[in-house]
């Protein structure tokens, strides 16, 4: 069965707006997880078949769908998180200031603690774009390759193709763009790790979309990911919203009843 139609949480009756749907596939893995991108909201159906992400409104929905239930990451995106040890920061000042002397040392520890927090999430990871002179073939649909540098070595090669030749692909592109705004968009988007900040800081310079990514380490490819299968399509609402009945919990260190 399609993993398009394998997690059946949506209304077909809902309402619908324009999007775009496709697959990325890991090759030698048998793995596949399906997208939809409407705006800047995204979902993914995970390759095991049971886990699905939505990323909307600053947040993060884990559903697990065998356990008919979730979690909510409140304020998910770099700017969130950073208005957030903002916001502690000031209250652990305030509270360093007053506290008494038997306390303070513990209080000014607090505050070292979080001004060192928010200087590591604001370091950016220095990455550069390269444009190479290489072409390859995807999908059937030619792509140019752009390799990702990292500290003086290769870790990405991404192979773009013109968002105009892809179906959706204008949706598909501002999905990319969306979810480099969420911390954790690169784990749940390729399953590895790029740092802190985002997706991939500067995409935009691809001019397109990547519909072949492959991850380098000491030279070596240590995975390839594919795209496929773009479908310009509505896409109902209920794709971005938890399933009725399904138990959401607050995250760790999420604040209940926070704006969504």
């Amino acid at each position: 069965m399609s993993l398009r139609f394998a997690l059946p949480l949506l209304l077909l009756s809902a309402p619908a707006a324009a999007g775009v749907s496709y697959l990325m596939s890991t090759r030698g893995a048998a793995s596949t997880s399906a997208y939809f991108v409407e705006g800047e909201r995204v979902r993914i159906n995970a390759s095991d078949g049971k886990t699905v992400y939505i990323f909307r409104d600053q947040s993060i929905t884990v559903i697990d769908t065998a356990a008919r239930s979730g979690q909510l990451l409140r304020r998910a995106t770099l700017e969130e998180s950073e208005r957030q040890l903002d916001e502690s920061l000031q209250r652990m000042q305030t509270l360093a200031a007053s506290a008494p002397p038997e306390q303070k040392a513990m209080a000014d520890q607090g505050v070292a603690t979080i001004l060192h927090i928010r200087e590591n999430n604001r370091r950016a990871i220095p990455r550069d774009y390269r444009r190479t002179d290489r072409t390859e073939a995807s999908d059937g649909r030619p792509c140019r390759v752009w390799e990702e540098w990292e500290g003086g070595a290769k870790r990405l090669e991404l192979c773009v193709v013109p968002a105009s030749a892809l179906p959706g692909g204008a949706q598909a592109w501002a999905g990319f763009k969306a979810m480099s705004a969420y911390l954790h968009g690169a784990v749940f988007a390729l399953g590895i790790e790029v740092g802190p900040h985002s997706l991939w800081p500067g995409i935009e310079q691809l001019g397109g979309v990547p519909v072949l990514i492959r991850e380098f380490k000491d030279g070596r490819v240590l995975g390839e990911s594919q795209l496929t299968g773009f479908r310009a399509e509505a896409i109902p609402e209920s794709q971005f919203e938890a399933p009725a009945g399904y138990a959401i919990h607050e995250g760790p260190g999420q604040r209940p009843g926070a704006p969504q």
